[in-house]
């Protein structure tokens, strides 16, 4: 019975030796306008990107999707430049920026959600490899419309 032990902890630590673990390093931006031009993130919380991303002419930024190499972000926010149908209500809408020649560009509206300006587009998230960014949007009116998930 020894033996058997024996034999079973060998073929294991044979096993186990052809193993290896590798640790992967991914291309992150290395530049000094990576985090917006401002200091890179500590272990105190703050406002995320103020006046970009946290913006005082909306509410809040909601959800926020970083690319997987870190040259695109996406997030929704409740802003009052594009309202319900009927104009009495703030809609949620999904905005972005791209880390081009050094240097973040100026937030714009998410072109693929542009059919959309009455409803609400939010909930950004990429997909692991970066391939995908998926999202939900409601359509106007929002009471009976639902929530559907895409992906672009």
């Amino acid at each position: 019975m020894k033996k058997k032990y024996a034999l079973l902890f060998v073929t294991l630590l044979i096993m186990l030796s052809g193993i290896t673990c590798t640790q992967e390093n991914t291309n992150y931006l290395k530049l000094e306008n990576q985090y917006f031009g401002l200091k890179t993130p500590g272990l105190i919380p703050e406002v995320f990107a103020p006046g970009i991303v946290s913006d005082s002419s909306w509410a809040e930024h909601c959800q926020v999707a970083i690319s997987p190499n870190g040259d695109e972000i996406y997030w929704s926010a409740w802003t009052g430049a594009y309202k319900s149908e009927d104009g009495s209500k703030n809609t949620e809408q999904l905005f972005y920026s791209k880390f081009e020649n050094p240097v973040w560009s100026k937030p714009k509206l998410a072109e693929f959600t542009e059919g959309n300006p009455h409803g609400l587009n939010g909930g950004p998230c990429f997909s692991p490899d970066g391939k995908k960014l998926y999202f939900y949007q409601v359509k106007s009116p929002w009471v009976t419309s639902p929530k559907r998930c895409y992906y672009v």
